[in-house]
């Protein structure tokens, strides 16, 4: 019985790394070059400088593609079963399943010492969470000292998830990166939305490219407003010029200012 629970418990960390989200599919501008720069050198020399890697930014600009890109460039040298993305909440939910069955030992030698690299996605849900925090820091010394590779990724600032950053900056934990992924501005986002546009295959007129880049916030967003244009013209078998989308679409883009 407490075999199985262990399996479980080493079960909770793994989730699939997303086919879509690699460097190759990554849309590097000005406003997340620095990060990319950073994300490219961890994945070609994991456990180095930037050990932990800590990505953070507000939602949809990038950091959870950014860490899986990491994910699996590594996994391409060291096989998949050497890398494990997970969130927060999952890495927590196993930490207490570890905890109930006696095998805190066995969960943290299986981190340790069996994988190159562990992604931890949505960190701010540890805010608040010290038993939590404090494993995960022990985790990550015995990682660091075998060369292993921690990325972390958060929407709220370092600062605000208290016990987490004051770990940082101490012992092993001090030699990582901090990181700021940044809103993207018009022309990088419409870029992306280029990008993703002819990936779906939707036919856009440039002067509704260019509005739709200078009104959503970040790609999470955009790809929301595309999902909806794409289910339009699949109904109307017409290209979405801006007549079209004044007609049809008044309220699918908000009529905020562009961002810088």
């Amino acid at each position: 019985m407490r075999d199985e629970i262990y399996q479980r418990t080493v079960a909770g960390l793994r989730q699939v790394l997303d086919p879509g989200l690699t460097f190759e599919t990554f849309v590097a501008g000005r406003s997340n070059e620095h990060a990319h720069a950073v994300a490219v050198a961890v994945a070609d020399v994991p456990g180095g400088l930037h050990n932990p890697l800590w990505l953070h930014g507000g939602s949809g600009l990038g950091k959870t593609h950014l860490a899986q890109a990491i994910g699996h460039r590594v996994a391409s040298r060291a096989g998949a079963e050497r890398v494990h993305a997970c969130t927060a909440e999952n890495f927590f939910a196993s930490l207490v399943r570890a905890l109930q069955s006696r095998s805190i030992e066995a969960f943290r030698a299986h981190v340790s010492t069996t994988l190159d690299l562990v992604i931890l996605d949505d960190v701010d849900f540890l805010r608040g969470r010290h038993r939590t925090v404090q494993e995960l820091c022990q985790v990550f010394e015995a990682m660091a000292a075998s060369g292993k590779q921690l990325v972390l990724c958060s929407s709220a600032p370092p600062q605000t998830i208290g016990e987490l950053k004051s770990r940082f900056g101490r012992g092993s934990l001090a030699r990582g990166s901090l990181v700021e992924v940044h809103p993207l501005d018009v022309p990088h986002m419409l870029r992306v939305l280029e990008r993703k546009a002819r990936a779906s295959g939707l036919d856009l007129h440039p002067d509704v490219a260019r509005h739709i880049a200078g009104h959503v916030g970040n790609a999470r967003e955009l790809e929301g407003v595309l999902t909806r244009l794409s289910a339009l013209q699949d109904y109307y078998r017409k290209p979405i010029d801006m007549g079209f989308l004044d007609e049809r679409m008044e309220n699918l883009v908000s009529p905020t200012a562009a961002p810088e």
